[in-house]
């Protein structure tokens, strides 16, 4: 098939091309490359971590209602795979308005034009932020959603209502998917788990929110891939948003995990305990019941994967 991978120099987006490469499919990636974290990170990515000469990538920023326009008068996709989003539970909470430019008007862009050029399938990436409000564990996807406790999180559950909306309108399959807190080799430089092995490394002291008492599912990104592929390769009905978590069922303490951290890197890690910031969950923990039905299952625990990231971190910064 040929595809449309939005947010391509992302995190999730490059190990998604890679994955897609290998299994033959035409892949046309775009990313405007901000600056919200480091661009040159981005550009490795494209350039070091996935061949170039196996895709096709465009600078191309979402929220240029044109340049969306002139991509797709152009170019002839069968699915579309929507990851390009502004990230960060914290940053949103002082820029509001930037989120819902990105991930609210962006992705409108990127629903119209695909509806407009009659594509089937539209996979996007949603977040276990949208159950930042609940109190039940583990979260599942047929859960009513309370209210998010981010901008971030906001967005991305406007988001699938959105995709709700067209995929009841029109003749299009929109699957979302919760991914929960993915980490692993070229990830995300602003997420804790990069911030504790750096710093750490460094001998810098790590911030500890809500004095400890926090808990995650953490993704393995191939797994993450993994989930991803599950839903592209599958059918699905239409008429209807399909909602799936993508997430370890472990959950795992935020102490333990640091711990887990300084036994990897070798070092014992400074630590400043602080409250809880605005807009964070306190805990999340996944029900990934669902998504099992379609065939996957995690298969990287948490020290095998914290292991793989500690090992390119090192080589990645020469350290």
């Amino acid at each position: 098939m040929k595809i449309l991978v939005t947010g391509g120099a992302g995190f999730i987006g490059s190990h998604l091309i890679k994955k897609l490469i290998q299994q033959r499919h035409e892949v046309v990636a775009i990313d405007n490359l901000n600056a919200y974290y480091s661009p040159t990170l981005k550009k490795d990515r494209l350039n070091r971590f996935l061949d170039p000469k196996k895709f096709s990538f465009i600078k191309l920023d979402i929220c240029d209602q044109a340049a969306v326009d002139k991509l797709f008068s152009q170019q002839e996709f069968q699915v579309i795979i929507h990851l390009a989003a502004m990230p960060g539970v914290r940053y949103s909470m002082n820029n509001p308005k930037i989120y819902e430019k990105i991930n609210v008007q962006g992705s409108l862009n990127i629903f119209q034009a695909g509806v407009e050029q009659k594509i089937k399938k539209i996979i996007y990436a949603s977040s276990s932020s949208v159950y930042s409000g609940n109190r039940k564990f583990p979260l599942a996807e047929a859960d009513h959603i309370q209210e998010p406790l981010s901008f971030y999180g906001a967005t991305k559950r406007a988001l699938e209502l959105m995709a709700n909306i067209y995929a009841h309108n029109y003749p299009i399959e929109t699957i979302g998917l919760r991914y929960f807190t993915v980490y692993g080799p070229w990830g995300r430089p602003d997420l804790a788990y990069y911030q504790f092995v750096k710093k750490i490394i460094q001998g810098k002291p790590i911030d500890i929110h809500n004095q400890g008492q926090m808990s995650r599912s953490f993704t393995y990104i191939d797994d993450a891939i993994q989930g991803t592929m599950a839903v592209l390769q599958n059918q699905f009905s239409l008429g209807k948003n399909h909602l799936y978590n993508v997430g370890s069922e472990r959950e795992v303490k935020l102490l333990d995990f640091i711990f887990l951290i300084q036994d990897l890197i070798g070092k014992e890690a400074h630590k400043n305990f602080i409250n809880i910031q605005p807009g964070e969950a306190q805990r999340t923990k996944a029900d990934n019941s669902k998504l099992k039905k379609l065939g996957w299952q995690s298969q990287v625990d948490l020290k095998q994967g914290m292991g793989e990231f500690i090992k390119w971190f090192r080589r990645y910064y020469e350290l």
